[in-house]
């Protein structure tokens, strides 16, 4: 239950930063919350990083 409601607060989040359609903002969602819970340990990537902090600083949820 809590892992949907910290999804909403995602979604609203990545609403602000990126103006595209909702489908779009679900996939982003997805991925960034994929890469951090499954490829955190995988991804040293810096464009990975970068974004990856934009969503922790964004989620108080991690």
């Amino acid at each position: 239950m809590s892992f949907s409601k910290s999804i909403t607060i995602g979604f609203l989040d990545f609403n602000e930063l990126i103006f595209c359609n909702s489908i779009f903002n679900i996939f982003i969602i997805f991925f960034f919350t994929k890469i951090h819970f499954f490829y955190k340990n995988l991804i040293k990537n810096n464009f990975f990083s970068k974004f990856e902090k934009i969503f922790i600083k964004k989620n108080v949820y991690f």
